[in-house]
């Protein structure tokens, strides 16, 4: 071509003036000869340069080598526990980004050891360790409040997937919110928090037994949600609503197997009552629930 026009109007990757400089040409071949990095691989860089707190609770001695190792050499810091015992025992004074957990081991295996840490709250991410695939060992480890599961032995690969998958997510702390449930049922209580743990890590829960928890947690944890019995010991539910109303900005999700027409659930419902459970519902619908409660907590 004899002009720039038909220079532009052609498939050229680009163009240079003559006479051209030394800094020219060195621009042009770095922009179409030296590959450039996506920004996935940024990130990957990126992510492989934050160190992630890990437990890996292990029993097998050739296992704990070879996935210390990995680790330690990807920049992590790692602790580890013999068994799920020793997992509650560590768990009980340090907290991590994630745990490698594997199923079978002596003096208490790690469906047993994930079922006491959701049980008393604790939501840290944890990855199971396996040496079958099979879907009976994936519904065990899901049951339990597990977050995934990997095959051994642990491939580099699938480290790294899992560190960048539930500690370095980059994700919005928007949903760090504070969960009172004031319910004297124990089992019930301990499913709604074993509920928030796994599908609301990020939320803060705590259970009150009666009245009197209730009254003292309401002014010392402050919550932005409260889910309540109407049949609470020592408080009634009109008490207990003058209570929680004093601050306006907590949302409140009725919980009782009570008819809508008991004097009771009338009394609630003269109240702003945000949201509505029944005992025994399916999980689903108490997971929407709270979604739908964060979504009326004010914005400050």
């Amino acid at each position: 071509p004899e002009n720039f026009y038909e220079i532009k109007t052609q498939e050229y990757d680009g163009y240079l003036l003559q006479p051209m400089s030394l800094n020219t040409l060195s621009s042009n071949l770095r922009q179409y000869y030296i590959p450039q990095e996506s920004p996935q691989k940024i990130h990957e860089e990126r992510t492989r340069s934050r160190a992630a707190k890990v437990l890996v609770v292990e029993d097998n001695k050739v296992n704990q080598k070879l996935i210390l190792k990995v680790l330690r050499k990807m920049g992590h810091k790692v602790s580890l526990a013999e068994h799920g015992l020793d997992a509650l025992n560590i768990l009980e004074k340090e907290t991590f980004d994630i745990i490698f957990m594997d199923m079978q081991m002596p003096i208490m295996d790690g469906i047993e050891a994930t079922r006491q840490l959701r049980l008393r709250g604790d939501a840290t991410p944890i990855v199971a360790l396996t040496a079958n695939a099979f879907k009976d060992d994936r519904d065990k480890c899901f049951a339990v409040g597990m977050n995934d599961f990997a095959a051994k032995p642990l491939q580099r690969e699938v480290i790294s997937a899992q560190i960048q998958k539930f500690s370095f997510n980059d994700k919005p702390s928007t949903d760090k919110h504070k969960i009172i449930i004031a319910d004297d049922c124990r089992s019930s209580s301990e499913v709604y928090k074993l509920l928030v743990s796994i599908h609301f890590p990020d939320c803060t829960c705590k259970i009150a037994r009666n009245g009197v928890e209730t009254s003292t947690l309401l002014d010392s944890f402050k919550p932005d949600v409260i889910i309540f019995d109407l049949n609470m010991p020592d408080i009634s539910p009109d008490e207990l609503l003058q209570l929680i109303t004093k601050n306006l900005n907590i949302v409140i999700i009725l919980n009782t197997a009570l008819a809508d027409d008991d004097e009771k659930v009338i009394v609630a419902n003269s109240y702003k009552i945000q949201g509505r459970l029944r005992k025994s519902q399916e999980k689903e619908f108490i997971i929407k629930t709270l979604k739908d409660s964060f979504l009326q907590i004010p914005v400050e």
